[in-house]
């Protein structure tokens, strides 16, 4: 594959992630990378469901970044935001809904909490975890809760010693 490979997410023996602005998929044990998307705008974050059946990702398609969902083995995707600014952090333990990041409803403030939104789409709630990017569901009720991710490949801090 050439290309840049980004943001990885894993189910089972499934691969996505993102090359050229595009979605691929890929099985763990390696093989050819099949393209899943040919957007006109770029996509980022995929996060696959927990049974490896749905992807999750973040489409700009018309502007600020919206949620968007399709079968992970392909097909069309289906936009389920229209808030502005979104990012996909995770799935629900029983994967019906996708977890996610936004900024919404505070225009001149870039700090995000996460939301809850069903596959099928619908009305998004907010989680009630504070601000957060990502979010991560372990077991026993565990959550893990991260607050500073933006960081892209492209920003890099180096200090002369």
């Amino acid at each position: 594959m050439i290309g840049y490979p980004r943001f990885p997410t894993i189910q089972g023996d499934t691969v996505v992630f993102v090359a050229e602005d595009d979605l691929w998929t890929v099985s763990a044990s390696g093989g050819r990378a099949r393209r899943l998307t040919a957007n006109l705008g770029p996509t980022t974050r995929p996060r696959l469901s927990p049974d490896g059946n749905w992807v999750a990702f973040a489409g700009r398609e018309e502007g600020p970044p919206e949620i968007y969902c399709m079968p992970s083995a392909g097909g069309p995707a289906k936009r389920l935001t229209f808030l502005g600014g979104c990012l996909p952090a995770s799935w629900s333990r029983e994967g019906d809904q996708i977890l996610f990041a936004s900024s919404h409803g505070k225009p001149f403030d870039s700090r995000h909490e996460i939301y809850a939104l069903p596959r099928e789409g619908g009305h998004p709630s907010p989680l009630g975890t504070g601000l957060a990017l990502t979010i991560a569901l372990g077991p026993h009720g565990a959550i893990v809760l991260g607050r500073n991710g933006l960081d892209s490949a492209r920003d890099r801090s180096h200090r002369r010693g």
